[in-house]
């Protein structure tokens, strides 16, 4: 009796297994996508619009290419909107589900009987197997088609409510209005429009995701680069209208960014520094010593050869680069420097004419009583006396042997001469300390006003 009434259950049991229909991801997949066309817009009213969230996440910026105005980013675009055919259906899918599967003694929260392996019918397909958005960055600088954001043999995920997801890595070149201006310290704001290429607003309209309108969410995890900082994102919804008056719509992602002068700074601006510096010190050297004319143009074609490196790499626009300004600033200089140490050299020579001129009268009081207390550069009547004695050795003996009238009368021209050589050499070093102290003010006011004042009076909002 126990064996027959064991045996008549486990037939039971046995049937009742074999009758449930167990459906496998392979028929599941291939009942929705049957005659499905990945072309039309899946609604089931033709005049009602997909409504799209979107939320972009900025991975990094790569680049920014200065000469040619291109931004390279690495965004992550999430996509997400509502299929009405595959949640169609999803519903239809999951009727035919239950019917043919036996419910669990388990119940939800409705009370109602829970299925085994229904409630979590979600799919991940291909996405050239069902309709997707064509989103296009409008200010794409690169090739045509490669403008369009999507990526080859991509997956996306449709949930049981035929809500699809697409997230899409993606690598955008966008057109970005360079302003090189306060370059090294600039700061440059950039857009990355997106939208789609087709479907106005009537057929398919953009949202912002809640994460792509908090601030920090967005700074968070982003990839720095070495030369270029992230200050701000911001996105911007709005219209766009095309030449046929119909109106887009288009979501922009807007950058901030700030360039890091750490590598200017010590390849560009130090050097220059270091050059002003050198020309500073070539002032003291003698005022009659040619040598500061060859170290003058020898700082005057380092300053060229950066002034033509930073001009090959920044666009060709109505403003010039502050760091430019400031090379050509200090090119000026220097040439003034050369001009002024050749002007020198000439004043050193007016000494050396046998028998030396007198010095305008004008130019030794102005150098004398003026420029001298100025430069700390006080004349004193013992120099006279040391440039004779130091002169006149020589000519001591043959003084001794003749003594007439004639040879007093040159030697007292010779004391003259004397006399007017070192107001001659006076002079130039009077004006050799003068121009000294206007090429150091000159040369500090420059780095003052180019790089500390203009850097930090700069700034810009989004």
């Amino acid at each position: 009796m126990h064996a027959y009434f064991a045996g008549t259950v486990l037939f039971l049991l046995v049937f009742i297994v074999c009758d449930a229909r167990q459906w496998t991801v392979r028929e599941r997949v291939r009942y929705l996508l049957a005659d499905y066309d990945p072309i039309g817009r899946p609604v089931q009213n033709a005049t009602s619009a997909i409504q799209a969230s979107m939320d972009v996440v900025l991975q990094q910026v790569v680049d920014l290419d200065e000469k040619n105005q291109v931004l390279l980013t690495s965004l992550l675009v999430q996509l997400r909107w509502y299929d009405e055919i595959l949640a169609q259906r999803m519903q239809s899918l999951r009727t035919l589900i239950r019917r043919d599967q036996e419910p669990t003694d388990h119940s939800d929260s409705k009370g109602e009987h829970i299925f085994p392996d229904v409630e979590q019918i979600g799919f991940v397909l291909p996405s050239d197997r069902i309709w997707t958005p064509d989103l296009y960055v409008y200010n794409n600088a690169a090739d045509g088609n490669k403008g369009m954001l999507k990526v080859e043999e991509s997956r996306l995920r449709v949930s049981e409510q035929g809500e699809v997801t697409w997230n899409l890595p993606v690598t955008v070149q966008s057109l970005c209005n360079v302003d090189v201006l306060y370059f090294p310290f600039d700061h440059q704001i950039c857009d990355i429009r997106m939208g789609s290429w087709m479907y106005d607003k009537a057929q398919f309209e953009l949202h912002l995701a809640s994460r792509s309108t908090d601030q920090n969410a967005m700074l968070t995890g982003i990839m720095e680069n070495v030369e270029l900082g992230i200050m701000e994102v911001k996105f911007l919804v709005h219209d766009r209208i095309n030449m046929d008056k119909m109106k887009f719509s288009q979501v922009t992602l807007r950058i901030h960014i700030k360039r890091r002068a750490l590598f200017y700074g010590y390849t560009v601006i130090a050097p220059s520094i270091l050059l002003c510096v050198l020309t500073m010190f070539s002032f003291w050297l003698p005022s009659g010593n040619a040598k500061k004319i060859d170290i003058g143009l020898t700082v005057f074609l380092f300053l060229y050869f950066l002034q033509v490196l930073i001009a090959e790499n920044t666009p060709e626009s109505n403003s010039t680069p502050l760091i430019g300004t400031f090379l050509t600033v200090v090119m000026t200089l220097n040439s003034l420097s050369l001009i002024s140490a050749t002007w020198v050299l000439y004043l050193h020579v007016q000494s050396k004419q046998d028998p030396c001129p007198a010095p305008p009268s004008v130019l030794w009081i102005i150098a004398s009583r003026i420029l001298g207390p100025i430069t700390r550069t006080i004349y004193s009547p013992k120099q006279e006396r040391l440039y004779s004695e130091l002169h006149s050795d020589k000519d001591t003996s043959n003084v001794a042997e003749t003594r007439d009238s004639n040879d007093r009368t040159e030697h007292n021209a010779k004391e003259l001469s004397n006399i007017q050589v070192v107001h001659w050499l006076y002079i130039a070093t009077v004006a050799d300390r003068l121009l000294f102290g206007v090429y150091l003010i000159a040369t500090f006011s420059c780095v003052f006003i180019f790089l500390i004042y203009a850097p930090i009076s700069y700034d810009v909002k989004i």
